[in-house]
This record gives C-alpha cells, sequence and structure tokens, in this order.
C-alpha cells in the first residue's frame, strides 16, 4: 500500500506540473512576444538615430558649402574691385602721360 500512496502522489504532482508546465509556456511564449516588440523598437530607434545623424551631417555641409561660397564669393567681389581700381589707376597714369605728352607737343609748336 505505500507504494500505491507515492504513486498517487506522483500522479496528483505530475497533473499539478502540467498545469504548471503549460503556464511557464505561456509566460514564455508572452516573454517572447515582449522580447520581439522590445527589439522591434529599439532598432527603429536605432535607424533613426542613424538617419537624424546622416541628416545632420548632411545639413553641416550644405552649411559648410554654403558659407564657403558666400566667403569665397565676398572674396571674389573684393578682388574685383581692387582689379578694377589698379586698372583705373593704371589707364589715369597712361591718360596723364599722354595728357603730358600732348602739352608738350602743343607747347613745342
Amino acid at each position: 500500500m505505500p507504494d500505491e500512496e507515492i504513486i498517487e502522489n506522483e500522479v496528483v504532482e505530475e497533473e499539478g506540473l502540467g498545469d504548471k508546465l503549460k503556464k511557464l509556456r505561456e509566460e514564455l511564449k508572452l516573454c517572447h512576444k515582449e522580447k520581439s516588440e522590445y527589439l522591434a523598437g529599439w532598432q527603429r530607434a536605432k535607424a533613426d538615430f542613424i538617419n537624424a545623424r546622416k541628416d545632420e551631417e548632411k545639413a553641416r555641409a550644405e552649411f559648410a558649402k554654403f558659407a564657403a561660397e558666400k566667403v569665397l564669393g565676398a572674396g571674389r567681389i573684393r578682388f574685383t574691385i581692387n582689379c578694377l581700381i589698379f586698372l583705373k589707376k593704371k589707364a589715369l597714369s597712361r591718360l596723364r602721360r599722354s595728357v603730358k605728352g600732348l602739352i608738350r607737343f602743343i607747347m613745342k609748336l
């Protein structure tokens, strides 16, 4: 008889284990589902961050290009003005020489 009691207790424990096992499997499925959701969310956040960084780098490059164009544009304007001033001085110098030459020519007559 003691063997029968042990067997009955084991059967009862096994039935209880079956319910526990079912419950644990359900919890495991839920954990896997939550893990997948968290992983997907984390991957989306990481992708968004990478895309934001790329967009920021593009914006910086665009700004640097724009700033360089402005600086070079201002430099070109100054260079052009200086060239015009130089050419004007050179032309005035030639004109003065021409006028002086004309005056000398007239004085000799």
